[in-house]
């Protein structure tokens, strides 16, 4: 699993957001791996990301979320 592989991903899926914990589960990889190539992606400006609040269970949590980055799309 790579970067080119979340890169993939994130094109088919088009405008959508993800947080780590769903690319990690839709590429059935470990959090940890996506997380390295996400930081990667991100260094490279080829990801658009933000903050997001999620519901944790009964809290809501802070994550980040991504999606391809408008330019490196086409």
């Amino acid at each position: 699993m790579g970067q080119s592989d979340i890169i993939s991903f994130l094109k088919k899926e088009g405008n959508k957001w993800f947080n780590a914990n769903e690319i990690s589960k839709k590429l059935n990889v470990s959090v940890g791996s996506v997380l390295a190539c996400l930081r990667r992606l991100r260094k490279a400006k080829l990801v658009s990301f933000k903050n997001h609040t999620a519901k944790v269970g009964a809290v809501y949590k802070k994550v980040f979320v991504y999606r391809l980055n408008k330019k490196s799309s086409g």
